[in-house]
């Protein structure tokens, strides 16, 4: 087959998915990430290598409920962006709004993206490593040519 991308560019993009793919795998292992915020920071930064996200909060918020939960992420916002009057009814407004996915005792952190869709959600760190490392396997997937490589000549993904 015949790609438009430079040979050296596709066996990057196929070594940087297969680095995603075996982090993936080592995710899988790793039972106990809920209350290991120092692990999780590891895998985030090596996620964070291949796709940067800026609308994730290091909030590190620990959390046994979700009143508790809900509690802690009112009060970081408010904190991190000093926020009053106006900002505070929108930030207030968006937390009523707020997914906020409480799945056990644990870290948590905040995926605000007021800036871009007016939305917060607050996910466990385990699970926020599994939403960062989709988004950062979707852009392989999402240019039809670069899939195409990694496909043909990635056989054990």
């Amino acid at each position: 087959m015949t790609y438009y991308f430079n040979q050296s560019d596709l066996e990057k993009y196929l070594a940087e998915y297969k680095e995603l793919k075996n982090i993936e795998k080592e995710l899988l292992k790793e039972n106990k990430l809920a209350n290991n915020y120092d692990l999780y920071e590891q895998y985030m930064s090596k996620i964070q290598t291949y796709y940067f996200d800026e609308n994730i909060e290091y909030a590190k918020i620990y959390a046994n409920t979700k009143e508790e939960l809900i509690e802690k992420t009112r009060e970081y916002l408010k904190d991190i962006y000093g926020l009053d009057g106006y900002e505070l009814l929108e930030y207030e407004e968006a937390l009523q709004k707020a997914y906020i996915n409480f799945i056990g005792q644990g870290y948590y952190q905040i995926y605000n993206s007021i800036g871009c869709s007016g939305d917060i959600s607050v996910h466990r760190i385990d699970e926020m490593l599994k939403i960062a490392l989709s988004s950062a396997m979707m852009k392989y997937e999402f240019d039809d040519e670069v899939w195409e490589y990694i496909c043909e000549h990635c056989n054990d993904i």
